[in-house]
């Protein structure tokens, strides 16, 4: 389990992806003109309470939810390498057709399938039993 200074850490991207989309963060033009005449007082406990709620609800699911920790690992081999590295790359090699070279191709689709084949591996031994693999638990 995380300790509690990380979850913080953790789930601030999400929090202020929040706070934006609501209009609460000043960076950003409220989505509806409802918001617009919110007061600081306002704004501030609705900002405190999604940074709060967030990360007390994801520990509530964390303990709650049994095998949560496969769920997670999952979710973490597949998604991480799709959104970090084998998206970009077929961005890249989409947006730039023409343009790149044959060394720039070759590294992308290297890059593509390596990624896809860790995400893989990740996502076959997040459902193997730690004790197959010799982990006490």
């Amino acid at each position: 389990m995380l300790p509690a200074a990380n979850i913080m850490n953790s789930t601030r991207p999400i929090v202020s992806t929040l706070e934006i989309v609501c209009g609460l963060d000043a960076r950003a033009l409220p989505a509806s003109e409802s918001l617009t005449g919110m007061s600081g007082l306002t704004r501030g406990i609705a900002k405190l309470t999604i940074r709060i709620a967030l990360p007390i609800s994801i520990i509530i699911v964390s303990v709650f939810v049994p095998s949560f920790d496969k769920i997670m690992s999952l979710l973490g081999s597949l998604a991480g390498f799709t959104i970090c590295i084998i998206l970009p790359c077929l961005f890249h090699l989409t947006l730039f057709k023409g343009q790149l070279s044959v060394k720039q191709r070759v590294l992308d689709w290297s890059l593509v399938v390596i990624a896809t084949i860790i995400a893989l591996f990740g996502a076959v031994f997040a459902f193997i039993p730690k004790s197959t693999l010799g982990i006490r638990e």
